[in-house]
């Protein structure tokens, strides 16, 4: 199992809990065949949400999770208060862009396979038998191998038979922090060793109580049959480390939390040398630590004491501005200026425009002016050079003011209808492989970015259908931000595509700008190069690396659409960056699917999607690859794309 992440910074993570579904409806896995057990390994799609929540614009740990070939399982099965040990086995048929692998388990003598057991399965770390006791080592392993850091993993499942199907979900085990530590002194500071202590609203230990005098201490969760090891060590990578004055380092810790409420903690260090420790802090509102997830804390070394839950910015005002977005329209005026007051902040400011051919901002005390130069879409970033506290300011220049959505997405190739053959032969759902004919239509020629899902969102809000908003916009990994009553892109990231946006997200937004969702026939069509196919696998190249953003080379994080080779017809990223939702109803093959290029809207399953993403391997992004999901469901890479009738473009 690999868990990828990069550390600068972090945000809160949502919690999980392991689970398992004995629901598979007969896919052929999962049955005892020839005195072995198949189970199906997951890992949930939606559990990325709390994985892939510590964004990289923010510095942060990104974190992903896939089957990778030799991954390797420790099976336990419990049955009649006897714990069998079963072998390790290695993962095989890795599918689903490493988010699904099968695993056979050997039915041992003695084992009754009409009879009800427990099933537990742990990978990424060390796990024994000790007295009829399953022991799990909840210490990250450290083996660094390609880019990736393995961690423990886990699932428990109850079965009433061995006949029962098993499709099992493998979750984390522990929470993880990440204590940043400002050098606000003027000195140089060595530094190791930083522990928290962390206590509950009865002053004792949050961290599972160690048992024994064993150098690796365990703990007790509710169930008798687990029992979980805490080795609980904050480390920075390399030992000692050098902290420059006024900069600062993140350090990195694994454990596992009671099931309380956090209400008091100090941290410790040792700093050039000597042991220091902060005042205890009594203001968490007890707050829940959570399995699962990753907690922030910042601390600050004044030089003469360790300051926790502080860092230099907090001495200063919030930077504040009077407003956040500006629409100069240039109409006959040829360079129109428009004003922003800094509000409140240190005093000490700097301004930068993203893009000087569309605007140009300057600084004179505690007003920013921008003037246009071209038509288009920037930002103007506002620094305070005290707290590194940054805002931005999305600027918008036009020609002439317009209520035509078709003039917020201008960027459409026309693609000409005709014939071609869909599906293939590398999956069960891409077949049969059949004649379609599709008629002209437009198809954005990028994925929809955040500027433009930005621009949307102000003007309709966030709103919810099925019961979910648009757009998760509070997940961690939400690359959009609500601030002072209005949506912005995070600081760099106005040209990446929008992510974490549900179905109805995605269709809202395709009627907005006088569009569509498109069909998956339609997708494919346009993946493949219309009339003028190559037979490329994936979209616009026989190599993956020439078109796409995904699992080997895009850092685990989106890119800028529109950065890798266009296909045939010159559209970006339809292999790889970011899952594409369409209009169809998923079906598990292409059996009476409509050959006539429309959506195929009956039936009762998911909404497709299609593409490929930066997590997926190259398999995933395949233009006949295919995926579905609930359409109340959003994810770190799901976005999408907008299609037209000729009639309606507008062109």
């Amino acid at each position: 199992m690999k868990y990828m992440y990069r550390i600068i910074s972090l945000v809160l993570v949502v919690g999980l809990l392991f689970s398992c579904n004995n629901n598979l409806e007969g896919d052929g896995a999962n049955l005892i065949q020839n005195e072995k057990l198949l189970l199906r390994l997951n890992i949930p799609q939606e559990a990325d949400e709390s994985r892939t929540a510590l964004q990289q614009e923010e510095g942060s740990a990104d974190f992903q999770i896939i089957w990778k070939a030799g991954d390797k399982v420790k099976l336990f099965l419990e049955q009649n208060n006897k714990v069998y040990n079963l072998p390790e086995k290695v993962v095989t048929n890795i599918d689903k862009g490493g988010r699904v692998a099968t695993l056979e388990l050997d039915i041992q003598s003695g084992i009754d396979k009409n009879a009800p057991f427990r099933l537990i399965g742990v990978t990424g770390t060390r796990s024994w038998l000790v007295e009829n006791k399953v022991q799990i080592d909840v210490q990250p392993m450290r083996a660094y191998t390609g880019g990736a850091f393995v961690y423990p993993l886990y699932f428990q499942c109850e079965l009433q038979n061995a006949y029962e199907s098993l499709d099992v979900d493998f979750m984390h085990l522990g929470t993880c922090e990440f204590i940043t530590l400002f050098n606000k002194s003027s000195q140089a500071i060595t530094t190791k060793d930083l522990f928290l202590n962390l206590q509950d609203g009865s002053n004792n230990s949050a961290i599972y109580e160690r048992v024994g005098n064993s150098t690796i201490p365990y703990f007790v969760p509710k169930t008798n049959t687990v029992v979980m090891s805490d080795l609980k060590t904050t480390y920075k990578l390399g030992g000692v480390q050098t902290i420059q004055p006024n900069k600062s380092m993140t350090f990195f810790s694994w454990f596992v939390p009671k099931d309380v409420s956090l209400v008091k903690a100090s941290l410790g260090a040792v700093i050039n040398g000597n042991k220091v420790n902060s005042d205890s802090r009594q203001d968490f509102k007890e707050a829940k630590l959570v399995k699962g997830k990753a907690y922030r804390i910042s601390a600050t070394w004044t030089g003469t004491k360790l300051l926790l839950g502080t860092n230099v910015g907090e001495e200063f005002a919030k930077l504040r501005l009077s407003k956040r977005r500006v629409k100069i329209i240039r109409g006959e005026v040829l360079t129109p200026i428009e004003t922003v007051e800094i509000l409140s902040g240190s005093g000490s400011y700097s301004v930068e425009s993203r893009d000087e051919d569309i605007a140009k901002a300057t600084l004179s005390g505690s007003e920013i002016s921008i003037s246009s130069v071209g038509l288009g879409n920037t930002v103007v970033v506002v620094k305070d050079l005290k707290t590194n506290q940054m805002l931005s300011i999305i600027v918008k220049i036009i020609e002439e003011d317009t209520n035509n959505p078709n003039d917020k997405y201008a960027d459409k190739v026309l693609v000409k209808g005709g014939t071609f053959q869909m599906g293939s032969k590398a999956s069960g759902d891409e077949q049969p492989i059949h004649k379609v004919t599709v008629q002209d239509f437009y198809i954005g020629k990028y994925e929809v970015t955040n500027m433009q899902y930005a621009d949307f969102l102000n003007a309709m809000g966030n709103q919810s259908e099925a019961g979910v908003p648009w757009l998760n916009i509070n997940a961690s990994w939400c690359q959009i931000v609500s601030e002072e009553g209005g949506f912005r892109p995070k600081d760099g990231k106005e040209n990446y595509p929008v992510v974490g946006v549900t179905w109805y997200g995605a269709k809202a937004y395709a009627e907005w700008v006088g569009g569509r969702l498109p069909s998956e026939t339609e997708w494919e069509y346009a993946a493949r190069g219309g009339r003028r196919p190559s037979g490329y696998t994936y979209s616009g190249s026989g190599n993956i690396g020439d078109v796409a953003w995904y699992g080997s080379n895009s850092g685990s994080h989106s890119h800028q659409v529109g950065t890798k080779q266009a296909n045939e017809l010159g559209i970006y990223d339809m292999s790889g960056n970011v899952w594409e939702w369409c209009q169809d109803i998923y079906h598990s093959n292409y059996r009476n699917a409509p050959t006539d290029g429309s959506a195929w809207i009956t039936g009762d399953g998911g909404k497709v999607l299609r593409g490929g993403g930066w997590n997926y391997n190259a398999s995933g992004c395949r233009v006949a690859n295919r995926n579905s999901y609930s359409p109340t469901y959003s994810d770190s890479n799901w976005g999408l794309r907008v299609c037209w009738g000729v009639a309606s473009s507008g062109q």
